[in-house]
């Protein structure tokens, strides 16, 4: 009986081609999924940055206000005014939790004889959101001032 010469594949080359083409695939899948993840992230983040600066601009924009007005107000009494509030973003589909921090000169710093106009307060704004690797938290800070 002469030899006879089979061609096509073995059950093992078969096997082995499936194998590695299923991890090929996750390998891919996840890291389109990590790609995904990482834009939301950074979109959030880019979000939450924005609500922060936009926070600020509309703290100083109080507190240059106030100092033009014939009732000025000094640095202890803007605070009441736009310092220590914790409000709630709900407009975006993430909900931002926006936190506003006042600090007038540090202890020790002669102020005397200054006006409201000559003090410097730090604004300082932050900025959390829930996301899939937990609570996310920025912060921002600015100087107001009228000089």
């Amino acid at each position: 009986m002469p030899v006879r010469y089979e061609h096509g594949f073995s059950m093992f080359e078969v096997i082995v081609t499936i194998l590695i083409v299923t991890i090929s695939v996750m390998f891919i899948f996840t890291l389109f999924s990590s790609s995904l993840d990482l834009d939301q992230t950074n979109k959030q983040r880019q979000q939450a940055i924005m609500l922060a600066e936009k926070t600020i601009a509309r703290c100083q924009e109080n507190y240059t206000s106030r100092i033009n007005n014939p009732l000025a107000v000094d640095a202890a009494t803007y605070t009441s005014l736009c310092g220590g509030q914790t409000m709630m973003d709900t407009s975006q589909p993430t909900p931002y939790t926006i936190s506003v921090h006042i600090d007038t000169p540090a202890d020790g710093l002669d102020t005397s004889g200054e006006t409201a106009a000559d003090q410097i307060i730090l604004l300082q704004v932050d900025v959390s959101w829930p996301s899939s690797k937990g609570t996310r938290t920025i912060t921002r800070s600015a100087y107001a001032s009228l000089r």
